[in-house]
Parts: structure tokens; C-alpha cells; sequence
């Protein structure tokens, strides 16, 4: 699928995605990236996948701390739903995640958390067989996630090539005061 946005076909509906990323980068804003709009090419590889995959052209966040919002995109759920509001909150474990869902659905499922807001700390590792944490990156402490993350993410995709997949990689280095 390459950035639609027309509703799919009843045969794209009825195939399942092979495998399917993503990718959440905090604190990267839209209006410096090429892909959208941007006069200087700024992100060639986030360009090509977004060609190669499925752009998302708008969206609406449900709160601008990473803490209270990723677990809405795990979970389809509002905050006041969920229950994750302040930085000691932890999603239920009655909370479906989106990996539950495809692990469910027989995919192997593996998450990148670069921060510790999305991963075990807030409940958000349910669903995921393999979970690479902050404490497991080489420089624990580092904002700088995005090179090993994905160095490590490269050997899971080959090991997993013939399997479905869902990942999840949150890279946390463009941060304050970028």
C-alpha cells in the first residue's frame, strides 16, 4: 500500500500484511521532514519507507507527553480509558495492546522501547515475545537509540523473514531542546 488514502480494496482487506512496523520517533517534527513538504531533504530513509509502506498524512495524538499517548496507540484507547495519566500510572493488564492482537493473529512480535515510558515501566511490553528495553541499549541512560535499535531490529527481520512479524521501534533521539 503507498500513502492511500481512498479506502482499500475487498481483496487488499482479505491479505494479511506480511509484516508490519512501527514506528514511533518522539519529538521529530512533521513540518521538517521532506516527505512532507520540507524544502530540504532532511530524512532520505524515513522518505523511502514512507513510499514503500503507509504514510499517515493526519493525525491527532491524544497528549503531547509520550508517557500518556503511546499507550493510546497500543490500545485504540483515550486516556481516560486507559488509565495512564501521570508518571507512576500502569496500563491495565485487561488493556488489549496491539501486539496481543497480532500475536494472537500467529505473528511474532518484538519491541524496541528506547524510553522507559514505552515499555515494561508502563505495562506496554504485554503482547511482545522479545522486548529490547533502555537498560539494553550499550549506553544505558542514552537518548541515542535509533542506530542499535535498528542495527538489532536488521538481525531479528532475517531471522524472521518467512514468518509473520509486528514490530514495534521507538526511537527516542531527537529530543529536547531539538
Amino acid at each position: 500500500i503507498r500513502n492511500r488514502t481512498a479506502a482499500p480494496s475487498a481483496s487488499a482487506r482479505e491479505t494479511k500484511p506480511r509484516g508490519v512496523i512501527l514506528i514511533q520517533t518522539d519529538t521529530l517534527r512533521p513540518d521538517h521532514l521532506d516527505m512532507y513538504g520540507y524544502d530540504r531533504e532532511t530524512a532520505p530513509t524515513i522518505k523511502r519507507l514512507a513510499s514503500e509502506g503507509v504514510r499517515f498524512n493526519n493525525y491527532t495524538v491524544q497528549a503531547t507527553w509520550t508517557k500518556v499517548s503511546t499507550p493510546s496507540l497500543m490500545t485504540s484507547m483515550y486516556p481516560s480509558s486507559h488509565g495512564v495519566t501521570d508518571f507512576h500510572h500502569h496500563l491495565p493488564a485487561s488493556a488489549n495492546t496491539l501486539a496481543e492482537s497480532y500475536r494472537s493473529a500467529g505473528y511474532a512480535t518484538i519491541s524496541f522501547a528506547s524510553v522507559l515510558f514505552t515499555g515494561q515501566f508502563t505495562n506496554l511490553h504485554q503482547g511482545f515475545e522479545e522486548l529490547h528495553e533502555d537498560g539494553s541499549i550499550s549506553t544505558p541512560g542514552s537518548s541515542k537509540t535509533a542506530r542499535e535499535y535498528v542495527d538489532r531490529l536488521q538481525g531479528w527481520l532475517e531471522r524472521h523473514r518467512d514468518a509473520p512479524f509486528f514490530v514495534f521501534l521507538h526511537v527516542f533521539d531527537p529530543h529536547d531542546p531539538y
